[in-house]
């Protein structure tokens, strides 16, 4: 509890540069991180099922030059569990992602990404995908710029994949991103009031829950969203969204 790693030199390491799991209230702030084998901050912690917060954060870190060793699904920033925030991160040159986040009620804001996603175009520098129990994140006044995928072929900006749902995308920039906000299928996404500057296209959003991926949709995911309490009283007030929507066409791209 209420440890941090701070202004520290992480660097040339095999795996990850800092991983925090469980706990509450711990955090990296002001660290550069670079030359990583794998990624950069992992946190973890918060219980998902009481939608109890743990309130670790990764605030005010330049990480870049990361995932060497193994190329993809090695984030800069991974955030998994409850109640995490990442703000004011710097975040470039890596041959996947910048942040991959699951769970809940995450914050991401006023980070900057650039030059990232380089060796893929089926890809995001924010991902999340194919859950609809993990609602609640604010992705908020971040600055994407320069994001255009293997050989300059395309990639995606924010990329919520496979009808994951319920997430803002608030107020922030995107410049010479290609598909810089992308909803793939799901529902109950909010974006709202952000810039868009050359960027081809600035919003995609289909409902392959509708077509091609209709039967992993409707097969995988009821599994994880019964493995939450997401009927009790707690999840139904912070989620009203939730509560019907396996009786209301689960794969449509609703709301």
């Amino acid at each position: 509890t209420s440890n941090e790693v701070a202004a520290c030199t992480v660097r040339n390491t095999g795996v990850h540069a800092v991983r925090i799991s469980g706990g509450k209230d711990n955090g990296v702030t002001g660290c550069d991180i670079y030359d990583t084998g794998n990624g950069g901050i992992i946190l973890d912690g918060g219980d998902r099922a009481t939608l109890t917060p743990c309130n670790h954060y990764a605030v005010n870190n330049h990480i870049h030059h990361y995932a060497r060793w193994t190329r993809i699904l090695q984030p800069a920033l991974g955030l998994s569990g409850c109640g995490i925030r990442a703000a004011h991160n710097l975040i470039h040159d890596a041959p996947h992602m910048a942040v991959l986040f699951s769970g809940n009620d995450h914050l991401m804001e006023y980070n900057e990404v650039h030059s990232v996603c380089y060796e893929n175009n089926d890809s995001g520098a924010f991902y999340a995908g194919r859950n609809w129990s993990m609602r609640g994140h604010q992705i908020r006044h971040n600055y994407l710029h320069h994001i255009s995928g293997f050989e300059g072929k395309g990639c995606v900006g924010i990329y919520l994949d496979d009808s994951f749902s319920s997430a803002t995308i608030y107020g922030n920039v995107f410049f010479d991103v290609t598909a810089a906000a992308f909803i793939g299928g799901g529902r109950d996404n909010v974006v709202d009031n952000n810039l868009f500057v050359e960027c081809n296209p600035a919003l995609h959003i289909d409902a392959r829950g509708m077509g091609w991926s209709h039967e992993s949709i409707t097969t995988d995911m009821p599994r994880s969203l019964c493995a939450m309490p997401y009927t009790n009283a707690l999840w139904k007030a912070r989620y009203p969204g939730l509560q019907n929507l396996l009786g209301d066409e689960p794969a449509a791209p609703k709301g």
